[in-house]
Protein backbone atom coordinates (compact mmCIF):
# COMPACT_ATOMS: atom_id res chain seq x y z
CA UNK A 1 0.00 0.00 0.00
CA UNK A 2 2.81 2.28 1.21
CA UNK A 3 4.68 1.49 -2.40
CA UNK A 4 1.35 2.65 -4.66
CA UNK A 5 0.49 5.51 -2.21
CA UNK A 6 4.33 7.09 -1.94
CA UNK A 7 4.15 7.15 -6.25
CA UNK A 8 0.89 7.25 -6.69
CA UNK A 9 0.96 9.00 -10.15
CA UNK A 10 3.74 6.45 -11.48
CA UNK A 11 1.30 3.62 -10.09
CA UNK A 12 -1.22 1.22 -11.84
CA UNK A 13 -4.38 3.71 -10.44
CA UNK A 14 -2.39 6.95 -11.14
CA UNK A 15 -2.10 6.02 -14.88
CA UNK A 16 -5.74 4.72 -14.84
CA UNK A 17 -6.71 8.04 -13.49
CA UNK A 18 -4.41 9.66 -16.02
CA UNK A 19 -6.68 8.29 -18.92
CA UNK A 20 -9.72 8.72 -17.24
CA UNK A 21 -9.16 12.51 -17.22
CA UNK A 22 -8.48 12.32 -21.03
CA UNK A 23 -11.44 10.76 -21.36
CA UNK A 24 -12.70 13.58 -19.47
CA UNK A 25 -10.94 16.38 -21.33
CA UNK A 26 -12.03 14.95 -24.82
CA UNK A 27 -15.86 14.36 -23.88
CA UNK A 28 -16.35 16.66 -20.54
CA UNK A 29 -19.90 17.68 -21.22
CA UNK A 30 -21.78 14.28 -21.87
CA UNK A 31 -18.68 11.75 -21.60
CA UNK A 32 -18.31 8.53 -24.02
CA UNK A 33 -21.52 6.79 -22.46
CA UNK A 34 -22.72 4.82 -19.62
CA UNK A 35 -20.33 1.63 -18.56
CA UNK A 36 -18.57 2.78 -22.21
CA UNK A 37 -15.17 3.88 -20.63
CA UNK A 38 -13.93 0.00 -20.80
CA UNK A 39 -15.38 0.01 -24.73
CA UNK A 40 -13.75 3.53 -25.44
CA UNK A 41 -10.44 2.61 -23.66
CA UNK A 42 -10.53 -1.19 -24.94
CA UNK A 43 -12.67 -1.43 -28.31
CA UNK A 44 -11.78 2.33 -30.10
CA UNK A 45 -7.89 1.99 -28.85
CA UNK A 46 -8.02 5.24 -26.49
CA UNK A 47 -6.35 4.25 -23.46
CA UNK A 48 -3.03 5.74 -23.78
CA UNK A 49 -0.93 5.76 -19.86
CA UNK A 50 -2.30 2.80 -18.26
CA UNK A 51 -0.20 -0.61 -20.52
CA UNK A 52 -1.52 -3.08 -18.17
CA UNK A 53 -3.90 -4.78 -20.62
CA UNK A 54 -7.56 -3.08 -20.70
CA UNK A 55 -8.85 -1.48 -18.00
CA UNK A 56 -12.59 -1.86 -17.23
CA UNK A 57 -13.07 1.50 -15.50
CA UNK A 58 -10.86 3.94 -13.90
CA UNK A 59 -11.15 2.75 -10.04
CA UNK A 60 -12.30 6.13 -9.03
CA UNK A 61 -16.50 6.66 -8.63
CA UNK A 62 -16.44 10.37 -9.16
CA UNK A 63 -14.13 9.86 -12.35
CA UNK A 64 -16.19 7.07 -13.84
CA UNK A 65 -19.33 8.92 -13.68
CA UNK A 66 -17.90 12.18 -15.01
CA UNK A 67 -16.19 10.35 -17.86
CA UNK A 68 -19.44 8.02 -18.54
CA UNK A 69 -21.95 11.03 -18.19
CA UNK A 70 -20.19 14.28 -18.66
CA UNK A 71 -20.17 17.15 -16.02
CA UNK A 72 -23.92 16.80 -16.81
CA UNK A 73 -24.59 13.27 -15.35
CA UNK A 74 -21.74 14.37 -12.43
CA UNK A 75 -23.80 17.10 -11.11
Amino acid sequence: TWDVVSRFSDSIYGLLWRDAWQVIAEHPVLGVGERNIRVYWCEMGMQRYFPEGCAVHPHNVYLEIWGSTGIIGLL
